[in-house]
């Protein structure tokens, strides 16, 4: 549920008065972890140790859980015996849990966010915290790494089509895994993982529907060809309506239509595997919209303030007056109260609803390759040799709605408003998001002898990634002006022949205003719309206002090599190191825009290419872990592991280089202390995995306006003393404690789930918070720079952010999830389960701005499956969010003083669905 925030903003919550809340108790349970830094992980470490000696029984009894292996250390093991913290999903749980978007899989694993994505902007996926904000378009690294068939890949589109249709397993793996896998993941890996091909003839068919008359339609069919070879073919579709009601003129959004395929062959024999695959994966539905999160000034014809800066401190200074774009606005905004004051979000007044009211219906057209392949050799029980090559080809191309209103221009004039007849903006953005990846692992796995395992490997990846944005307009006042029209129109008014476009170009900006029009490749010119291609600025309809694109080619190499050792029946200890060299480039050409206008009545274009670094920058680094294993009489295993990670630096865009920006942003780092206990208690009911972790993250990348670094200081033409830049945040801590459990009342009964608390401190830092309601200002001392003369400018001063809590991060959060099986008298049976999560409060920003906090809220998901005698038929009838609760997974709050300035991406409303599966005995 949602819980109304500070009555400051004129809320209350009173159906929650008369008791103590979950917020409230779990507001008294978070002083309990207030001090919860080094001496108090020591505190949890020792109570962790001692708990096994307190509840621990002999553990030959029944198995009432399925066993659950995970690859995370190159080797299939139990969960339970595994070293580190890490979520592991089954077949079967995929199946029961009903996780078929990421919705459901973030809500079920301790620590995991994840953010908006077809923007690039916002925090991304993160883990305790730790996210890659403004990924696509400053090329960071991502801190949380994502696997397919444990090959890394930079983004997330395509990994797991059809619903997670014919996964095998997915692993989450909290803390760096950056020793055994793959490229640097800092925070944390997803890896999904896919059946393979066997010798067994198997059919699965899936169709599913739900009440947004959407279908779901799968297919996976797989054998023997010969006695060594095997395949498996995958396919399926989704299609239908849209989860998020459109109010507007437009179509409802996010409304599927995928399709994907899957083939793969599988060679084997008594010494040798190898295993091809390749996927397609195109997605050309509706995408997911952001939604207006804030009521709308539409009384006030011009305007001074939008957002918190209408509520909050007031600029000592005298403001202009605009347009506001948004008078006389007919519709009013959907996703929230309606009585909400104005430059107030809407979580700040009650719940929220996952609606818009976009005119403009957004479209995608995507599409991923992927090939996968892997080849073992065994030279004996104890030696194995392994490569795995992956190529992955990803046109991600997303076309939406940008100005989040409903409103179209009249017929007889398109730059007016059908809804009052005023100035308004009718925006959209193109949004293309391009990445081509490879990468070759060449690992030896060798059981040196009864005690001693030892690996080694050596790593190659390279990607070429492209992030563009362009802003369309549609109710400018030249839209439908034919540029070579209007430039005839000028013939000898400057004293030059004009016959078109072109000629104008050349004869009045180049020879008579002395102005660029050529590609010199390294600054700005003047060229006329539609002669580069540019889609939206066709001649007849000239709509792309500003492209503009940043690009980047990487390259990570690394050798690495890791041994564990069995010392006795009772310790054990593992430790690895890999050195790993990131290269990183960004060409000038890819770092390019334009700006499409008006000059003296003829539509013309100012493109530049300046920015990028040719010349390759290259971060090395040595990471690793040591761990400690104790196993008990009983079995149970207790550990302490250290763990480093790393993610190379970034480039700032700051062209020409501006002294106190670095050009080279730092890399960071990470070091993750961790101790926890692993076991199975009470008869083998009570299946128990709990961990207490600190992280030091040093040199966290963060973009902001903020005070020069080395002590510099600005040009003296400068008004302002700030410069927005990336910069490295040192010595940030991210500490907590992880609980899940499984416990068994009987054979049919049992109860999984998780409790996760997490908080963290910022390091050291000061920066302009973007539109915060405390913005405090001060004279700024420079020199006028057309009179030379000394002058004083206003500016926003830096806010300490010292000590605060890393964005995306709740924390509290737990989930709980009751299954019981029952047996029916024709051999049948149903499967009943309950799932109710809950996750506390977070920030979106490190600014922990309280106006902006994101509610904290839970979730009831409901199912029943009936499965026929033979096992061949099921049928699951299912309610995600069965109390219609709403969250949110990112928050925006735009600067500057007009524009829709609050933006949110919610969680899915109430799904009612049927799921049918067909698995033949063959």
């Amino acid at each position: 549920m949602s819980y109304v925030g500070d009555p400051i903003w004129g809320a209350s919550n009173k159906a929650y008065k008369n008791f103590i809340s979950i917020r409230e108790g779990l507001a008294m349970l978070e002083i309990r972890f207030s001090l919860l830094r080094v001496k108090s992980v020591v505190a949890l470490i020792s109570l962790i140790i001692a708990s096994p000696f307190v509840v621990a029984e002999e553990n030959d009894d029944e198995a009432y859980f399925e066993e659950i292996v995970v690859t995370a250390e190159r080797t299939a093991k139990n969960v339970m015996d595994t070293p580190m913290t890490i979520t592991g999903f089954t077949e079967d749980m995929l199946k029961r849990f009903g996780i078929q978007d990421r919705d459901k899989l973030q809500i079920l694993v301790p620590g995991l966010q994840f953010g908006e994505t077809y923007d690039q902007v916002g925090n991304g996926t993160s883990l305790r915290g730790i996210g890659t904000r403004n990924a696509g378009i400053d090329h960071g690294d991502r801190s949380v790494a994502t696997y397919i068939d444990g090959a890394y890949t930079i983004g997330v589109y395509g990994t797991a089509p059809g619903g997670g249709f014919d996964l095998e397993r997915v692993e989450v793996a909290r803390g760096p895994q950056g020793t055994l896998n793959g490229r640097n993941s800092i925070a944390g890996s997803i890896n999904y993982i896919y059946k393979k091909p066997t010798q067994e003839w198997d059919v699965e068919i899936m169709a599913q529907a739900n009440d947004y008359s959407q279908q779901r339609l799968n297919f996976a069919v797989g054998g023997p060809i010969t006695d060594n070879l095997a395949f498996r073919v995958t396919g399926g579709l989704h299609e239908g309506d849209g989860y998020q009601e459109n109010v507007g003129l437009g179509e409802d959004t996010n409304a599927p239509d995928e399709e994907y395929y899957a083939v793969q062959f599988r060679f084997q024999t008594d010494r040798f595997d190898s295993n091809i695959r390749y996927s397609q994966v195109r997605d050309q539905g509706i995408p997911i919209s952001q939604v207006n999160l804030a009521n709308l000034n539409t009384t006030d014809a011009q305007i001074e303030l939008v957002g918190a800066y209408s509520v909050g401190n007031r600029p000592p200074f005298q403001l202009s007056l605009s347009d506001n774009t948004n008078y006389l606005y007919a519709t009013q905004v959907p996703s929230g109260d309606p009585n909400c004051p104005i430059g107030v979000p809407f979580q700040r007044c009650g719940d929220i609803e996952n609606k818009v009211a976009l005119n403009r219906t957004g479209f995608e057209d995507s599409e991923a390759e992927m090939v996968n392949f892997y080849a073992e050799y065994a030279f004996n029980e104890d030696t194995t040799l392994r490569y795995t090559y992956s190529k992955n080809d990803v046109y991600q191309y997303v076309f939406r709605d940008g100005d989040y209103t409903t409103r179209v221009g009249t017929a007889a004039d398109h730059s007016l408003s059908t809804d009052g007849g005023v100035p308004f903006i009718d925006r959209a953005y193109d949004l293309p998001y391009d990445y081509e990846e490879e990468s070759h692992e060449l690992l030896l796995t060798w059981q040196v002898n009864d005690k001693m395992n030892l690996i080694i490997g050596a790593f190659d990846y390279e990607s070429e990634v492209q992030f563009q944005l362009t802003r369309w307009e549609y109710s400018h006042d030249f839209r439908f002006v034919d540029p070579d029209e209007a430039a005839a129109a000028l013939d000898g008014a400057f004293g030059v022949p004009v016959t078109d476009c072109r000629s104008y170009i050349e004869n009045v900006v180049g020879a008579t205003f002395g102005l660029p029009i050529t590609d010199a490749g390294d600054g700005s010119f003047w060229y006329c719309p539609g002669e580069y291609g540019v889609r939206g600025r066709e001649v007849g309809d000239l709509r792309a206002i500003v492209p503009f694109g940043t690009g980047s080619l990487n390259e990570t190499k690394a050798v690495f090599a890791n041994v564990e050792y069995e010392i006795n029946d009772s310790w054990a200890v593992s430790g690895g190191l890999r050195w790993l060299e990131d290269d990183k480039v960004q060409p000038p050409e890819t770092f390019a825009g334009s700006f499409m206008f008006s000059f003296i009545g003829v539509p013309v274009v100012v493109g530049f290419q300046d920015g990028g670094f040719d010349q390759p920058e290259s971060w090395d680094q040595i990471v690793g872990h040591v761990t400690v294993e104790y196993t008990t009489e009983n079995n149970n295993m207790i550990y302490g592991r250290v763990s480093t990670g790393h993610k190379p630096g970034v480039f700032n865009f700051a062209s020409p280089p501006v002294p106190g920006v670095p050009t080279v942003v730092e890399e960071s780092t990470l070091t993750n202390y961790e101790a926890g206990v692993k076991g199975t208690y009470m008869d083998g009911r009570l299946q128990l995995a709990a961990s207490a972790f600190f992280m030091d993250y040093d040199k966290m990348h963060l973009a902001a306006v903020q005070e020069l670094s080395g002590g510099f200081t600005p040009d003296v033409y400068t008004d302002t003393p700030l410069a927005e830049y990336i910069a490295a945040i040192p010595d940030t801590e991210v500490y907590g404690v992880e609980i899940e459990y499984s416990y068994a009342f009987n054979d049919t009964t049992s109860v999984v789930g998780f409790y996760a608390y997490n908080d963290s401190e910022v390091g050291s830092h000061s920066s302009v918070i973007s539109g915060s309601p405390d913005a405090e200002y001060e004279l700024y001392n420079h020199l006028d720079f057309e009179t030379g003369e000394e002058t004083q400018s206003w500016y926003e001063l830096p806010q300490d952010q010292t000590g605060n809590r890393l964005p995306s991060s709740p924390k509290h959060k737990f989930a709980a999830s009751l299954l019981h099986e029952m047996g029916l008298s024709n051999g049948s049976k149903l499967n009943f389960m309950g799932t109710w999560t809950y996750q506390s409060e977070m920030y979106p920003t490190i600014g922990n701005v309280d106006l902006y906090e994101i509610d904290g809220y839970d979730r009831l998901d409901l199912s029943v499956t009936w499965i026929d005698p033979d096992e061949t038929w099921s049928a699951q009838i299912y309610v995600n969010n069965a109390l219609d609760e709403i969250g949110l997974n990112e928050f925006v709050a735009s600067g500057g003083f007009g524009g829709q300035v609050f933006l949110g991406s919610p969680t899915n409303h109430r799904e009612y669905g049927l799921i049918l599966r067909w698995t033949p005995d063959l």
